[in-house]
């Protein structure tokens, strides 16, 4: 069953939508792969953007203690 899942599934799934839409243009491929690129580096800076500020704050609140 894993097997199927891993292999033979993936490829019947790319086939059925293949049938179903119409192909994409290597261009249109590449504006989607690198607006997918933006959202994630979008969605990492902010998180690294909070991260830094929570440690900033810990940081903060752990100096105030001593």
């Amino acid at each position: 069953m894993k097997t199927y899942e891993t292999k033979t599934l993936p490829k019947k799934l790319e086939e059925e939508i293949s049938k179903r839409y119409s192909p994409e243009s290597e261009e249109a491929k590449q504006l989607r792969e690198l607006k997918t690129q933006f959202k994630q580096s979008q969605k990492e800076a902010a998180h690294e953007k909070l991260f830094n500020q929570a440690l900033s704050i810990a940081t903060e609140k752990s100096h105030q203690v001593n």
